[in-house]
């Protein structure tokens, strides 16, 4: 007769506590997944986008052309821009390219305030950004696009804005030259105003903290016919 009882209150309120507690942990490893999910995800996108950053960075250095009297490759203060030869062999004259840290502008697009993505919304503040002017072919169109590309670095216009990417999130930045056998402020007297390559350039990148990449990144670029004396 006892065994046919069944089951008393107090055993079924400790089998649904039970029940209770087995299902609060399983959610809480669902919610601990699905985060590092998120985390991976956003981690291996700010990757590629770091990497297709400084390929480009690569490519508009390796492109610098060098012509008389003039500095191919120069910083202004605030933006590095170079003087290279444009992508498409097909269009004829040069381009010119800039590099800033910079906080966007508020505008539909930006990355900045593109929607959330998977619960992941983007990351704000200063973006590593790239401008670049349309060919130029006469020595007075090239003038006219370098002083277009300082005036971008420092205060974008609407015009300015729709030839500029927003790269990867940039907490700091610093650049410098190789000039006499040594990386020197890419401002200082070493170097002469006409000065048509430096011999390389050193890009040190600071990666905010955040669900992506962080941390402090050196790129050094060198020109490939540079010849290094040796004591």
């Amino acid at each position: 007769m006892r065994r046919l009882r069944g089951f008393t209150l107090i055993e079924l309120l400790v089998a649904l506590a039970v029940v209770a507690m087995l299902g609060l942990l399983s959610w809480q490893g669902i919610a601990g997944m699905a985060r590092t999910r998120e985390a991976t995800a956003a981690r291996g996108d700010a990757l590629i986008t770091l990497q297709a950053s400084l390929a480009q960075w690569q490519a508009d250095l390796d492109a610098a052309t060098a012509l008389p009297n003039q500095s191919a490759i120069r910083w202004d203060g605030l933006a590095l821009l170079i003087i290279r030869h444009g992508a498409d062999p097909r269009t004829p004259g040069l381009v010119v390219s800039a590099w800033t840290r910079r906080t966007l502008a508020a505008r539909s697009g930006d990355l900045a305030a593109a929607a959330p993505r998977d619960g992941v919304s983007a990351v704000q503040g200063p973006y590593w950004m790239r401008w670049q002017s349309p060919p130029v072919t006469t020595r007075g169109e090239l003038q006219s696009a370098l002083a277009q590309a300082s005036q971008w670095a420092q205060s974008p216009g609407a015009d300015d804005r729709l030839r500029e990417t927003a790269l990867i999130p940039l907490a700091d930045w610093q650049v410098f030259f190789y000039r006499n056998d040594a990386w020197t402020n890419p401002q200082s007297s070493s170097g002469t105003a006409a000065e048509a390559l430096p011999g390389g350039v050193r890009a040190v990148l600071v990666l905010p903290a955040g669900d992506g990449l962080s941390g402090r990144l050196v790129r050094d670029w060198v020109r490939p016919n540079l010849s290094v004396s040796r004591s």
